[in-house]
């Protein structure tokens, strides 16, 4: 028998805004995804990280090497320790425990900023470009930029 824990409301966060219509779901983006979400250090996740407008980038290795040293980088300042990476043509899947102090969307933030900026040099892309890593993540979800 499995036993669920109850999630309720997050200080900050009236209940009304936590509802809306009957079978209807908030749109991709939406503060509502956010509501009653957190992370907690030396907690694991999977998460999942698409490229913008999931074009298939990361089917170049010297992206993918990219991807996997920023990685490195991010276990060696422990802020997180990765399980298991595997790169899809236009997305990422990570298992990870956050580090001491760490929050899921430090974490997120530094891999996906390093590597925007690192993809796009090689590119030769500027900002905002198809090098830039949407997140699409399944326990928690940063507003995009």
């Amino acid at each position: 028998m499995k036993t669920y824990l109850p999630i309720t409301p997050r200080e900050g966060f009236p209940q009304e805004e936590m509802s809306y219509e009957e079978n209807s779901y908030p749109l991709k983006g939406s503060h509502l995804l956010r509501v009653g979400r957190w992370s907690f250090p030396g907690n694991c996740y999977f998460v999942t990280a698409s490229t913008l407008n999931r074009l298939p980038i990361l089917t170049d290795p010297a992206c993918c090497q990219i991807v996997f040293d920023s990685i490195e980088w991010l276990e060696k300042e422990k802020k997180m320790e990765c399980y298991c990476c595997i790169i899809m043509p236009d997305h990422i899947h990570l298992v990870m425990k956050l580090g001491p102090e760490q929050t899921l969307s430090q974490v997120m933030q530094s891999l996906k900023g390093y590597t925007a900026r690192e993809i796009n040099k090689l590119k030769g892309l500027r900002r905002g470009m198809s090098g830039k890593i949407n997140t699409t993540i399944t326990l928690f979800e940063r507003k995009k930029t």
